[in-house]
């Protein structure tokens, strides 16, 4: 735990203004068991060839820096600059082994400054060992105050503690930091600011830093004048550079998109020809397709043909067995017909020689008569005989007739066939033809489909390319636009930043021409007469 002490140092030969008594009174009162001890020339004694410098040389504040590091580490307890106004008493911070703020950053940002104007720690601390160490074997009392406070003391956290980033922390389990608004609201460069310090005020606000500025010197304002105009230089210079930068960034950026346009342009060339070259494709399946299906209505005719071909040659064989049938069967009634007749004509001749009998005979007239009767009877009968064979001789003819005309119907109809059968085939021999035409045509266009597929793959292929390249394109065009904005954002900061020292070395002028009558001799000699005057009244 951190001793109750508060420590506070005042070296040289002027005495402590009434606005900073007027804080300490302050301390006193918000910190009643509290023991504060002031640190000057009569009870600071350090060994160091350092502090013998920075005395022998007035650099009180050098000296300071010095002091309140040993001064902590032999008896702990708190330190404040004679400048540090206590908002809230700080009992609720004694806890800690070691604390102190950040002076300025921002949340995640690794640009920070952490300032020692008030610095609490326990005796003999490691973080406190580091800090003395590294101020004697880097300085010797003639520096910059300021390289041998905040700088080293950001320095010594990054180091040996590995400090990276704005915010509240605790490091190693030992150093606690905390924000800009616990101990530093109003950051140096914006010194003016602490006649309203009021408006700054958070509710985590323990103390403010009023940038009184003691250690503030004509040397040091005449140099910190040199650096400002040497910085000025060289911040007009980045600012040129970083200008010419950002008109290099836009030139890139306009040829990027040049380029982008370019192959945005080849992109949806080579989508067009793709496109082309699908609906050919298309269109010639869709002709093939449409070929394909005529040859099978043309095939499907052929075989309805064929099979008519085949159910003639039955029609036929059967119609020339009929007819040989029918020849033999007219044979038949032929050979029939000539035993009608040869019987007929025995007939006729027995019934010449009966009557050639009867003549010459004349003899048994009735005998004669039965047998003339019978003859008669006979003749009667083979009369009808010859009727009946002769009808039938008749209708055998007319079938005959009729199985002529069939039969040449069906010669017509054979010759008609074979016709058919002869342009059927030239058909087939034309339809094999324009299927052999068409699978050559087919085959040419599965050629040209293989050839438009390896062109769609190699479009493909190069459009994937296109499109890696139009990401990658894409990719350095935001990796563009973002170092733009780092630059724009770099060069607003440096502005800023060159507004702000410019105004804070104005504010220093103005405060050394202001106080300038005090400093000097004349004023000191007035300040002690007054302080008199108002003592004996």
């Amino acid at each position: 735990m951190i001793p109750k002490i508060i420590h506070y140092c005042w070296f040289g030969d002027q005495e402590l203004p009434e606005e900073y008594k007027t804080l300490i009174r302050e301390w006193e009162l918000q910190h009643p068991d509290w023991t504060i001890i002031k640190w000057s020339e009569e009870n600071y004694h350090s060994e160091y060839t350092y502090a013998e410098n920075a005395k022998r040389n007035g650099n009180w504040a050098n000296l300071s820096n010095l002091a309140r590091l040993e001064i902590l580490y032999k008896h702990g307890g708190v330190y404040l600059d004679t400048d540090m106004k206590v908002i809230k008493p700080l009992d609720n911070l004694i806890h800690h082994k070691v604390f102190l703020g950040f002076e300025e950053g921002k949340e995640g940002s690794d640009n920070f400054w952490v300032n020692n104007a008030i610095l609490g720690s326990e005796k003999e601390s490691q973080f406190i060992k580091y800090c003395i160490e590294q101020l004697l074997s880097n300085f010797d009392g003639s520096e910059p105050a300021s390289e041998s406070s905040p700088q080293l003391t950001t320095k010594v956290l990054k180091q040996y503690y590995n400090l990276r980033n704005f915010g509240n922390q605790l490091l190693n389990e030992e150093v606690s930091i905390y924000e800009t608004e616990f101990f530093y609201p109003i950051p140096w460069f914006n010194a003016k600011e602490v006649n309203n310090y009021q408006e700054h005020i958070t509710k985590n606000t323990h103390t403010v830093h009023m940038w009184a500025r003691t250690w503030f010197s004509k040397k040091m304002m005449l140099s910190m004048i040199d650096e400002l105009q040497s910085w000025s230089i060289k911040q007009d210079k980045q600012i040129k550079e970083l200008q010419s930068r950002l008109e290099e960034a836009f030139d890139q950026l306009h040829k990027k998109e040049t380029q982008l346009t370019e192959q945005g342009n080849i992109i949806n060339d080579y989508t067009i020809k793709y496109d082309q070259a699908t609906n050919l494709i298309n269109l010639k399946e869709a002709i093939i397709n449409e070929k394909l299906a005529m040859l099978e209505e043309i095939k499907k005719t052929l075989d309805t043909m064929t099979h008519s071909l085949m159910n003639n040659e039955l029609l036929e064989k059967y119609q020339r067995d009929t007819l040989q049938l029918l020849e033999a069967s007219k044979h038949t009634q032929l050979l029939a017909l000539s035993e009608v007749k040869a019987a007929f004509s025995d007939s006729q001749n027995s019934i010449n020689a009966i009557e050639a009998s009867i003549k010459q005979l004349g003899s048994g007239h009735e005998a004669l008569s039965l047998l003339l009767k019978e003859s008669t009877s006979k003749r009667e009968g083979e009369d009808l005989t010859k009727t009946y064979l002769i009808g039938e001789l008749n209708k055998k003819e007319e079938q005959i007739s009729s199985l002529k005309s069939e039969l040449d119907k069906t010669e017509e109809t054979i010759k008609s066939l074979e016709i058919k059968s002869r342009d059927a085939s030239l058909e087939t021999k034309r339809v094999q033809l324009e299927k052999e035409s068409l699978l050559k045509e087919n085959h040419i266009y599965k050629e040209q489909n293989n050839i438009l597929s390896k062109e769609s793959t190699q479009a493909h292929i190069i459009i994937a390319q296109l499109a890696k390249i139009v990401k990658e394109k894409d990719l350095q065009l935001f990796q563009l636009q973002q170092e733009t904005k780092e630059l724009q954002a770099t060069l607003t900061d440096q502005n800023n930043r060159q507004n702000e020292k410019i105004s804070y070395l104005t504010n220093a002028i103005d405060w050394y021409k202001r106080t300038y009558e005090e400093r000097s001799v004349p004023g000191l000699i007035k300040q002690i007469i007054v302080s008199k005057i108002k003592s004996k009244q």
